[in-house]
């Protein structure tokens, strides 16, 4: 299990069968997920995003964030967040994209 929850900020556009609307270019995707360091948070978004077949153009920022402050910016239940902790899985929050 671990410890920590971090939030990283990725830019992503669209790969080969992905599930991002036709019309984006691109987006900014908040990603949560609990690691114990932010180089191994961001390797487990890496691997989620392209599993989910985006291409990542760049990780923006990964810092460390409060488990309220998620619930609150996200609307998650406190089930989830356990749920989370303990599958090691990466949560993406709201994408936020542009069209062309």
């Amino acid at each position: 299990m671990s410890d920590q929850l971090y939030y990283i900020d990725v830019e992503v556009k669209p790969g080969q069968d992905c599930k991002m609307p036709a019309n984006l270019q691109g987006a900014i995707v908040n990603c949560y997920t609990f690691a114990n360091s932010s180089s191994l948070a961001e390797k487990k978004v890496r691997e989620a995003l392209s599993a989910d077949k985006y291409v990542i153009v760049a990780i923006n920022e990964t810092y460390e964030i409060e488990i309220a402050e998620f619930q609150t910016a996200e609307s998650v239940s406190t089930e989830k967040v356990s749920l989370l902790r303990n599958s090691g899985e990466v949560y993406y929050g709201e994408f936020h994209g542009w069209e062309d």
